[in-house]
């Protein structure tokens, strides 16, 4: 391998790896330009104006997504806005589309930099839970909420906890589904992801891990690996044992359950009113905090509910063409289409394309899966006329 092409996956792996990283927005913006020029660099435009339908399909959805802001503030408001957090939306489909094969090519190693990042950050949360238990030596060490307390508020540059716990989860996918290796191993691989969803993941990404798990479970039994089961089984039931039952990790479960139901209904109210073109995304949390009894600000924690107050219902229609295409167009692919449940998953509980960690993480991988998804329906297909020409 020539130095040209080494520097090539750097520019590409970058940005998987440092999502799960402790840096700041700053950083993981740079590693995305430099993943986005590196893309352009090994792009093959010629090829790219012949793609098919539903490549063209997808970029035009995407396009009209990041463009929604900027149309429906001109009309509700006269003034022409727009945010750069959704830009990805934008250039991704056109650079990967274009790179496809570049891309392809280091598929496994772009699933294997974002998992190396997850076990990075679980390590470092590991260690400095280590030092401030040993330099706060008046402290007991429990395995209770005080501890994950302090991996998120005192952790420095912790990630937020749903994000962390989505980023988790589909680690987890990645080892069970995406990968060729026997029970054991995958059981070795995807336990301290399992653990640490306890501790520096959200309650709402235990739940999904536990879904996760069942999918899993369901498929190993279809196929009658029964080790699979049998591990499945004993994980669940010894994880609801200590998190139920031996911690009070989550103590809060039921205060954010309240807290989102009064949340959900003022959403319901101010939808209800301004469905059409919402209200502007500033004006989503003096809306919420004017409407609930809680003194945090607060907004609707909710991908569908932020989408439609902040700019009504063409750009919800719109959010969920971009969600829908790509489940329809993913070719059975069972990672695309896990990866796509759970990102709608963790979309009722985070606004996620509000953020720029949701935005640039669904987007990548959405589309590095949908890449990977079409390849295997190619080679599908060219298997089946070979079949047909050998009869």
């Amino acid at each position: 391998m020539n130095w040209k092409n080494r520097i090539s996956q750097v520019g590409l792996l970058l940005f998987p790896a440092s999502m799960a990283l402790p840096l700041s927005l700053k950083w993981k913006s740079v590693f995305l330009i430099v993943c986005f020029i590196t893309l352009l660099l090994n792009a093959r435009w010629v090829r790219t104006a012949q793609t098919n339908s539903v490549q063209n399909l997808i970029v035009v959805v995407f396009g009209l997504f990041f463009l929604i802001e900027p149309m429906v503030s001109l009309l509700r408001e006269g003034t022409f806005r727009f945010s750069e957090v959704r830009f990805s939306f934008l250039a991704a489909p056109i650079l990967f589309f274009a790179s496809s094969d570049f891309i392809l090519r280091h598929y496994t190693k772009i699933l294997a930099a974002f998992l190396i990042g997850i076990y990075a950050y679980i390590l470092y949360a590991l260690l400095y839970g280590i030092y401030f238990y040993l330099v706060n030596d008046t402290i007991v060490f429990e395995l209770n909420y005080y501890l994950k307390y302090v991996l998120y508020n005192y952790l420095p540059g912790a990630i937020h906890h749903t994000y962390v716990g989505m980023y988790l989860v589909f680690g987890s996918i990645i080892i069970l589904f995406g990968t060729k290796l026997n029970t054991p191993k995958k059981i070795i691989l995807v336990s301290p992801l399992l653990l640490a969803v306890a501790f520096i993941g959200s309650k709402f990404s235990v739940l999904i891990v536990f879904l996760t798990f069942l999918v899993w479970a369901c498929i190993s039994l279809y196929k009658r690996h029964k080790k699979s089961l049998f591990a499945l089984v004993f994980l669940l039931v010894g994880l609801f044992y200590f998190g139920f039952s031996k911690s009070d990790l989550f103590r809060t479960l039921s205060n954010s359950f309240d807290q989102r139901i009064e949340i959900f209904r003022c959403s319901y109210e101010g939808i209800k009113e301004n469905w059409l073109l919402g209200i502007g995304k500033e004006q989503v949390k003096p809306l919420i905090n004017d409407c609930t009894s809680n003194s945090l600000e607060m907004d609707t924690h909710n991908m569908y509910l932020q989408e439609l107050l902040s700019f009504g219902i063409i750009a919800f229609t719109l959010m969920m063409a971009v969600l829908l295409l790509l489940y329809l167009k993913s070719n059975k692919n069972l990672l695309l289409g896990l990866f796509l449940s759970t990102f709608m998953l963790f979309g009722l509980v985070e606004h996620l394309f509000n953020m720029q960690l949701g935005v640039t993480y669904f987007v990548f991988f959405a589309l590095v899966l949908f890449l990977k998804a079409r390849e295997e329906k190619r080679f599908e297909q060219n298997d089946d006329t070979q079949l047909k020409a050998n009869i």
